[in-house]
């Protein structure tokens, strides 16, 4: 028998994607050989002398991980199956319940002396590795949760010995890797899959999990394992089902304890890393979850991701890992900026301010504190669910009270610095990732919101809306030259996409598409950009609570600019209608939204007739 494999945790049995976390180097650690709570791994350099069995127990073989899998097999005397089927299943299955009753029964007998249940644990560890082998036939799944074999395995979560423990997870990992439905290809095996999470489920397979995060230490290589194919199997089993994020949060304090993990000051890991992409996993799949980052029992979420976020406003991460966990983050942060209670505690901690910060130092955060902006300054839903009860009424002042903090915060001047791209070439070059096209989205989306919020027919909000406006006629109407060409610019690109599509169907290389897939298609291409672009244009130059010498200054410069590309106003206003036809369920004749857009379209409509007739 190869006691030696007894506590070592082997690396993952892993499909084509499998995440895996990166080998990490560490010295063996000495251990009291009678510890009855967990028998580990030792590594004695005396000259005891010790019995061949023992000495490859206490020593390094020098064998591969596959090698020690192929004697294993040959010590047990069993024959590799070409394929597993049901009575191969339930062999396997009645192996490794007999070896955790054993193993049960020697630590209840003999609580206190490690040497009477120590092969018991070694037969366990290889019956728990025998298993691994089930992962590859998910459609035979059922007849696990038949047996009752769930809720054995998942006792050994629980196990006194964390080895034993740790390879319980590293088999659940493996049961649940969506590789192993992906690589099935049937629904069979897709349908067994939801089976077995469903009884996971049902045998409190998150509490376990979450429950046993505290007992691992990740100074620990094996441990830090542990955690990371524990979030593996949390991660596998809500792509089963989406809807389980809800349960894990509500049920555990899986929140919490990511945003520890997340904030956590040592240095930069795996595991840090997967931490921030099951929580973004966690928010993307649920308005419930997002509420809760402001939720005081998880320690003030949002807090904690700015925190984050302020130790990269000077520097970049140093590898790509870290790249990913900051993305991450800042996409946390921006699914959660969709509930109102959010955005109340990111105004609260001062997060307008730190987002400036950030895109005034120029560095890889930038492009993401550009967006986080953008999501800050939408409107969310009506009913928001961030109460108790788990409904409360969305507070619609929250959009202006933002809008209120971006100016008072000087966030004209950072935006409109961007808007004109100073200082952006060193930075294109520095960051190939950089995308101008979605720079251009989120600053063109934050200037409409700040026009939308700051409202003309609000007196309270002149003052900050005519700092706004004032950003137009400054250097010589310069912004009013960047809008337009920004104008000339995307209306091409819609163009473009427009003639290549049809150029497509007509070559039967693509299917007419409908209307609405033409407009997303278009979306993407730039009309969105162009939209607001108009709107932006639209509203400097209807807006009459600015000086008439300003406002005829932008009307003019715009009129000369738009003509010099061959269009008019007249091109401005039909840009603006389509975005009003597009805006809510067609039928709504309430919708104030639309109607403002109409009245823009009209108004610019009219500078063409006011030049005629001039």
């Amino acid at each position: 028998m190869d006691l030696e494999r007894l506590f070592k945790v082997p690396a993952p049995v892993s499909g084509k994607n499998k995440r895996k976390l990166p080998p990490a180097q560490s010295a063996p650690s000495d251990a009291d050989e009678d510890d009855s709570n967990s028998v580990k791994r030792v590594r004695k350099e005396d000259d005891e002398s010790v019995d061949d069995e023992d000495d490859r127990f206490l020593h390094g073989d020098g064998l591969s991980e596959e090698q020690r899998r192929i004697y294993e097999i040959v010590d047990a005397g069993e024959e590799i199956p070409e394929k597993i089927d049901v009575a191969q299943l339930k062999k396997t299955v009645l192996r490794f319940e007999k070896a955790v009753n054993k193993n049960q029964e020697q630590r209840t007998r003999f609580p206190d002396n490690p040497k009477k249940f120590m092969e018991s644990e070694a037969d366990l560890d290889e019956e728990i590795k025998a298993m691994l082998t089930l992962s590859s036939v998910p459609e035979l799944f059922p007849h696990l949760v038949n047996l009752g074999t769930v809720a054995t395995i998942l006792s050994l979560i629980v196990h006194e010995n964390t080895d034993i423990c740790i390879a319980t997870i590293e088999l659940l990992n493996e049961l649940t890797d969506e590789d192993v439905v992906a690589e099935a290809v049937t629904d069979e095996s897709e349908e067994g899959m939801k089976i077995f999470v469903q009884s996971l489920v049902e045998n409190q397979v998150f509490d376990l999990l979450v429950d046993n995060l505290g007992r691992l230490n990740e100074d620990q290589p094996e441990d830090k394992q542990g955690v990371f194919n524990t979030l593996g199997i949390i991660e596998n089993i809500i792509s089963v089902d989406t809807s389980l994020a809800d349960v894990v949060v509500r049920k555990t304090s899986l929140l919490a304890y990511l945003l520890r993990r997340i904030s956590t000051t040592r240095v930069f890991d795996s595991n840090r890393q997967y931490a921030s992409e099951l929580l973004s996993i966690l928010l993307q799949n649920s308005r419930i979850n997002r509420s809760k980052l402001a939720s005081p029992e998880n320690g003030d979420g949002v807090e904690a991701l700015l925190r984050v976020i302020a130790t990269y406003r000077k520097r970049d991460p140093a590898e790509a890992d870290e790249v990913e966990m900051l993305e991450n983050v800042f996409d946390s942060l921006c699914l959660g900026l969709s509930e109102s209670v959010v955005k109340k505690a990111f105004l609260d901690a001062e997060g307008v301010e730190l987002m400036l910060l950030i895109v005034k130092e120029k560095k890889m955060g930038r492009m993401r504190a550009m967006k986080v902006l953008n999501h800050a300054l939408q409107s969310t839903s009506a009913v928001d669910v961030g109460s108790s009860n788990g409904k409360s009424k969305d507070d619609p002042t929250l959009p202006f009270q933002i809008s209120t903090r971006f100016i008072e915060a000087a966030g004209l001047r950072t935006l409109f610095a961007s808007f004109m791209h100073k200082g952006m070439k060193a930075y294109k070059k520095r960051y190939k990732e950089f995308s101008e096209a979605q720079e251009d989205e989120h600053i063109v989306s934050i200037i409409v919101s700040l026009f939308k919020y700051l409202s003309a027919s609000d007196t309270s909000t002149t003052s900050l809306r005519l700092r706004l406006l004032s950003k137009f006629t400054e250097e010589d109407f310069e912004k009013v030259d960047r809008l337009v060409e920004m104008f000339f610019a995307y209306n091409q690109r819609v163009a473009v996409s427009d003639r290549k599509r049809q150029a497509d169907e007509q070559a039967e290389e693509l299917d007419e598409e409908d209307e609405d897939g033409k407009y997303l298609r278009r979306l993407d291409a730039g009309l969105f950009v162009l939209q607001h672009v108009a709107l932006i244009i639209a509203q400097a130059s209807c807006d009459q609570s600015q000086s008439e010498e300003s406002r005829n200054g932008i009307i003019q410069r715009a009129r000369i600019l738009l003509y010099r590309g061959g269009h008019s106003f007249a091109k401005v206003a039909e840009i603006l209608k389509e975005y009003a036809q597009n805006l809510g369920e067609s039928a709504d004749e309430n919708n104030d939204e639309r109607k403002e857009v109409l009245a823009l379209a009209d108004c610019v409509q009219s500078l063409d007739e006011e030049a005629v007739n001039g």
